[in-house]
């Protein structure tokens, strides 16, 4: 992140007055109004119109407030509920409250660019960074490919999906926006410890309520509890990585910080061991594993030591509190890994089509059956491939909707084909070169 080409990004000096007082008054009577006829729409309306006032008054504001919803509201399907039901589908019309929120900064940022003055000459919109190209490309591809699922006659609704690429495009944006405007060291690092901040509230409200077997008061905003959850499990990942890598290379000297970022660490750590989700459980330990591989041969041996006593501690408190419990807690996490351990001993068991195993291997073996009959440019987004074992209802299948992939790359390999899959990769490797 290069500092010294940043815009500072000051409040924008509107021409006019009148102008702003004007529009601020015909969005208050559109509120009204929307709210009258669809009460989801008029609240979206109203809250998008302040987050606006917000980002008008300093940018910063409006990364500050997107990070926190993003941390602390839930999203996406879950055993319990339909995405439709979640936070994040706050609309008007099909166009979600984050898009909104990051495209309305984007707008912002445009306006307020335009006015001034040290930006003018300046050929980049945003400032580089070495992710740039493959980021670019990637993004390019994400609506060509939306409209080649339309060309096929995939739904109009599901190749211009949210969680189809809308989602994944919006986040390449908001990417951008945060290098541009969060354009120090400084910066930077005061955004990251918001980040980490919010993840440790959510994640002790998270294990608050997985402690009490409670539901918690708004179960559809702030979520029910580790057990279960997808995206939230994922953050909780990247969250204890983020704040170990701090503790392994940059040894903060302040002691009240360092046992914040140690706390950082521990809660979503503690999160992601009870969520009874092998993809977050798997993910964090191969994180840690590329962390050690980067620490020198004496901090490995300290922290060999430091992660040996917090095992210990982290039985200990098990057996204290009943996370040992079979029904749930750690015991009943373990228990998923019955079916691989019992999968490598005799592989011949897959053969008895059974479990929850069984489903996510042949899912991999329909959706590659399907990337065989269009390996260059897949299916398009909203095409759907051809379940066949998977639709066995002894693994499953006959309740899982088609056309979802468990599986990030084969996903892309369905929708995107090879052309997707080499982009996805070659951002992949920039991202871990840089």
């Amino acid at each position: 992140m290069k500092g010294p080409e940043a815009n500072s990004h000051e409040p924008v000096s509107w021409p006019k007055m009148r102008f702003v007082y004007g529009v601020g008054i015909t969005l208050i009577i559109c509120v009204s109004i929307i709210t009258g006829v669809d009460w989801q729409a008029g609240l979206t309306l109203a809250i998008i119109t302040s987050y606006m006032v917000i980002v008008t008054i300093r940018q910063e504001w409006g990364i500050y407030a997107i990070i926190a919803f993003a941390v602390l509201c839930i999203d996406g399907w879950a055993p319990n509920r339909s995405p439709d039901d979640v936070v994040f589908r706050l609309a008007i019309g099909h166009i979600y409250i984050m898009e909104l929120a990051v495209y309305g900064l984007l707008a912002a940022y445009l306006v307020g660019r335009a006015f001034d003055k040290r930006s003018a000459g300046k050929d980049r919109l945003f400032v580089p960074t070495p992710l740039d190209l493959p980021l670019k490309v990637f993004a390019g591809l994400l609506p060509v490919f939306a409209v080649y699922g339309l060309a096929l006659g995939n739904p109009a609704q599901e190749a211009l999906g949210y969680y189809e690429w809308r989602a994944l495009f919006m986040a390449i944006v908001f990417y951008f926006l945060i290098t541009t405007i969060i354009g120090t060291r400084e910066k930077a690092l005061k955004l990251l410890w918001w980040f980490l901040v919010m993840d440790t509230f959510i994640g002790l409200y998270s294990l608050a309520l997985y402690f009490l077997g409670s539901d918690g008061p708004l179960p559809l905003v702030l979520g029910t509890g580790p057990v279960a959850e997808g995206p939230e499990n994922c953050m909780f990942v990247f969250a204890a990585l983020v704040a170990i890598s701090w503790l392994f290379f940059y040894g903060e000297k302040n002691t009240g910080k360092r046992k914040i970022i140690w706390l950082a660490a521990i809660v979503p750590f503690v999160n992601v061991l009870v969520s009874e989700k092998r993809d977050p459980q798997l993910g964090l330990l191969v994180g840690l594993v590329v962390l050690t591989w980067r620490v020198p041969f004496r901090k490995k041996v300290k922290w060999g030591m430091v992660t040996a006593a917090a095992a210990l501690a982290v039985l200990l408190m098990a057996s204290a509190v009943g996370l040992g419990n079979k029904s749930t807690g750690l015991e009943k996490s373990a228990s998923r890994y019955t079916e691989v351990t019992e999968l490598v001993q005799n592989p011949s068991s897959l053969l008895n089509l059974q479990g929850d195993l069984a489903f996510h291997i042949l899912d991999l073996v329909d959706s590659f059956n399907s990337i065989r009959l269009r390996p260059i440019l897949g299916y398009g987004f909203g095409g759907e491939f051809v379940r066949q074992y998977t639709a066995l209802a002894s693994v499953g299948g006959s309740v899982i909707e088609p056309g979802i992939v468990h599986d990030q790359y084969l996903d892309f390999g369905v929708k995107m084909g090879i052309v997707g899959v080499s982009a996805f990769l070659w951002l992949l490797v920039r991202f871990l070169r840089y």
